[in-house]
């Protein structure tokens, strides 16, 4: 922590999860570590650090003698480490959007941002809106509400189940 910056009163440094006790990682590493970059970013933990160090744990806690670092992220620029066994060349490219962005002031958590749902819709007909093929969504929340509006606009319970159903099993990464 930087111990001349406004709100690191007191603090000396953190360790954390990336998730809270009880639930798992995604499976998707890349995606984990992309989220958690955009979100050390957003909450302002790069400007308020000197350094922060992005270990690989090896078990099912903490243990920097045994947990691999992949990543050393400074306010001005980052080094991921050859022991980062993911996509490098993805994860070199948001660093470099992320640190690029960040000094011109861009939102960084613009980066990975992907809208709610994509449509193909032509003429829009009440078939349309129920056809997996054509509605994709990339969230469960999303899906939840994609459902929950088709049921406002007057849809069939029994049809709109069967869209979430299919929708579900079409994206089972959605969980």
């Amino acid at each position: 922590m930087n111990p001349t910056h406004h709100l690191n009163k007191g603090a000396y440094g953190f360790r954390g999860y990336c998730k809270a006790e009880g639930q798992t990682e995604p499976k998707d590493k890349d995606q984990l570590l992309k989220t958690k970059l955009v979100m050390l970013f957003t909450q302002g933990y790069i400007d308020r650090c000197l350094s922060i160090i992005v270990h690989q744990r090896k078990g099912a806690f903490i243990n920097l003698a045994e947990d691999t670092p992949i990543i050393h992220l400074t306010p001005h620029n980052a080094i991921l480490y050859p022991a980062y066994k993911g996509n490098n060349s993805e994860i070199q490219k948001l660093i470099s959007d992320i640190y690029q962005k960040a000094m011109k002031g861009v939102q960084v958590d613009l980066i990975l941002r992907k809208p709610k749902y994509e449509t193909k819709l032509i003429n829009n007909s009440k078939d349309d809106k129920l056809d997996v093929n054509k509605i994709k969504l990339y969230s469960i929340d999303a899906l939840s509400n994609y459902c929950t509006r088709l049921l406002t606009e007057g849809f069939p319970r029994e049809a709109v189940n069967s869209f979430m159903q299919k929708s579900l099993d079409r994206n089972p990464n959605m969980l």
